[in-house]
């Protein structure tokens, strides 16, 4: 899983089908209307505590509208290039889809991993109901 960092609105163009988006900068209502457009089926925008309490109502409502969910925290260790990614790694995946199987509530497998600065808690909780929608959509489809 890939997560793309933009730091700037000059690398919104650099989104196209990516499905998860890490805005360095404080967004305005427009800037997130932008990033919609140029990524049509993100999923998820995460942005720093700072930024995540200071954003507008209106930005907040429309995410929830299109189903974008907002996700709060920090990407430690960003990369100073441009088009920057952070991926969480095949084997956290794996872990978390194999607790989710082994019956782990989400609070004990978010605690499992609070030694990693990266993902945030609530990245992982946005993780985890990604693997159980996927687990869910599978099943019926069988």
């Amino acid at each position: 899983m890939r997560i793309k960092i933009i730091k700037s609105l000059e690398e919104i163009n650099t989104l196209k089908g990516t499905s998860i988006v890490h805005i360095s900068f404080r967004p305005s209502r427009d800037d997130i209307l932008a990033i919609h457009k140029a990524c049509p089926n993100m999923k998820a925008i995460q942005l720093p505590p700072s930024h995540f309490n200071t954003l507008s109502l209106s930005a907040t409502y429309y995410l929830k509208i299109v189903g974008i969910k907002l996700i709060k925290g920090n990407m430690i260790r960003i990369m100073d290039n441009r088009n920057s990614e952070y991926t969480i790694s095949d084997l956290i995946i794996t872990n978390i889809r194999q607790k989710i199987i082994a019956g782990e509530s989400d609070h004990s497998i978010i605690q499992s991993f609070s030694d990693y600065k990266n993902p945030s808690k609530e990245l992982l909780q946005f993780i985890i109901n990604e693997i159980k929608e996927t687990s869910r959509t599978t099943s019926k489809n069988e």
